[in-house]
């Protein structure tokens, strides 16, 4: 082979490995650059995720915060139809006092015609004059003793219609909030949606609000918490107020003596199932400073905590219960009532007969 041809294939050669070492640079570079913007992907993928888990958690969490205040509302509800049944028998018993006032008033104004005839007459009878100036005295008496118990419920239709309208103010309040809750629903759906990316695997889809079954399920359940507390009826079978747990009952309070109350009650219903493994809260409550005693039960040596603030919380089984309601503070007030009510998320609904006093001016009122 001569000179010219060895040359030949020498620069063909060396072409060709350059070609295939630069084609293998080609490849490699591609190749990084494909497992960059894999990375890249596979990290935005796992920030979306999180995101949309994120986002998933906080629509859980806003769905159970209008579900606890939509409790409330309806509690607030059944509250305000309590004081409205309330402020109609008050108003009948002063229409009623009316009626008598009047009627006394137009006896007397009869009386003082009498009496003044008699007077004026040429023989007055001194007798029958005083007879008849005792009987009006008396009549003025029960008109000024209707009058101040007229008076007395005339503030407390005051008082309740003022309840009322701060319930109302309650409600207004709360029914904002949840609008306010699924609005943020909505602009979390909608933000999911953007992204429109599908939920990863164990991700629970945010739930979606269907509005008449948002309405079916408050109107049962707000039935359903009316159909409670309505019906729901308290037998106390048994209160004793002691120093000692086997003390002896007391009948007049040392109010640095008296640390238990024990109290054996049953909850009545027509359909007893409709109560069962329903919550309830009984409160010693303290009248006269209008605030509840708590139960100190867990951790005696800590009256201020907040442990059992409310009062004792339970859940009906369908026995008669037995509570031992223990507080080692000192009592300052001198009328306690023993209040039961009807406890979910959010609101406490009085029972109407749930209460019973059980000290009056410092002395044991219990059957």
């Amino acid at each position: 082979m001569n000179t010219l041809n060895r040359r030949l294939i020498l620069i063909a050669t060396t072409t060709l490995a350059l070609t295939a070492t630069a084609a293998f640079v080609f490849q490699t570079d591609a190749y990084n650059n494909l497992k960059i913007d894999f990375n890249l992907l596979l990290k935005e993928n796992k920030i979306n995720k999180k995101n949309i888990q994120e986002q998933a958690i906080i629509i859980d969490q806003l769905i159970e915060e209008i579900e606890i205040k939509e409790d409330s509302i309806s509690g607030l509800l059944i509250t305000i139809d309590g004081l409205v049944a309330e402020i109609n028998v008050l108003k009948e018993k002063v229409r009623s006092k009316n009626q008598k006032v009047q009627k006394l008033s137009s006896s007397v104004t009869e009386l003082t015609r009498e009496i003044s005839q008699l007077k004026n007459g040429n023989s007055a009878d001194q007798k029958l004059i005083k007879e008849l100036a005792d009987e009006r005295n008396e009549l003025l008496d029960k008109m000024l003793t209707l009058d101040r118990e007229r008076e007395k419920e005339k503030n407390r239709i005051k008082i309740k219609e003022a309840a009322v309208a701060e319930t109302n103010h309650n409600i207004e309040d709360l029914e904002s909030s949840v609008d306010l809750d699924k609005e943020r629903i909505q602009s979390n759906n909608q933000s999911l949606s953007i992204n429109n990316e599908p939920f990863p695997a164990g991700t629970p889809a945010p739930m979606a609000i269907d509005k008449e079954m948002e309405v079916l399920i408050k109107t049962r359940k707000q039935a359903r918490m009316t159909e409670i507390v309505s019906n729901t009826k308290v037998n106390f079978t048994s209160i004793a107020l002691r120093d000692q747990k086997e003390g002896k009952d007391f009948s007049k309070i040392n109010n640095d003596g008296w640390r238990y109350t024990l109290i054996d009650f049953d909850l009545v219903h027509p359909n007893p199932e409709v109560i069962l493994d329903e919550a309830f809260i009984l409160q010693v409550f303290d009248v006269d400073n209008q605030k509840v005693v708590p139960v100190n039960e867990s951790n005696p040596g800590f009256p201020d905590s907040k442990i059992g603030s409310t009062g004792y919380r339970f859940i009906y089984e369908g026995q008669p219960l037995s509570v031992t309601y223990f507080n080692s503070q000192k009592k300052t007030g001198k009328n306690y009532e023993i209040r039961l009510y009807y406890a979910g998320k959010g609101f406490l609904i009085p029972l109407p007969n749930g209460s019973t006093r059980i000290m009056s001016d410092g002395a044991v009122a219990v059957r």
